[in-house]
């Protein structure tokens, strides 16, 4: 994937939020608004952190390449798994789990609905 993608996506990411959060916020409330903040922030800095780790592993010898990547892939996940336990030790609320679900998951979604839009292409 080129430059341009990741910016698109990123754009994508940033327009939904600009709409879910006031959205959530009127719905249902403060607390789910924040909680999908949480989750689309968190989302965007693994996007960043996938991006950087990408760059670099290229950088790398061909032998210490697989052991970068996996590092940097944990890394990741325990950003996830940390956002997670936090949301639970601040006491969200059960279906605020969902929009923070969906922040999280929200680069995904523009991902998919942007290779979708380009008939698989990009």
């Amino acid at each position: 994937m080129n430059q341009a993608v990741y910016s698109k996506v990123a754009i994508g990411v940033w327009g939904i939020s600009f709409v879910a959060v006031p959205l959530l916020w009127v719905l249902f409330g403060a607390s789910y608004a924040q909680s999908y903040l949480l989750g689309a922030a968190t989302s965007m800095l693994n996007l960043s952190l996938l991006i950087k780790s990408s760059r670099r592993a290229l950088e790398r010898p061909e032998g210490s390449r697989q052991g970068y990547i996996m590092s940097q892939q944990v890394l990741r996940m325990g950003l996830y798994f940390a956002v997670l336990i936090a949301a639970f030790f601040i006491g969200t609320d059960p279906l605020g789990y969902l929009a923070l679900l969906f922040g999280l998951l929200s680069v995904k979604i523009v991902l998919v609905l942007y290779t979708l839009s380009k008939g698989g292409n990009l």
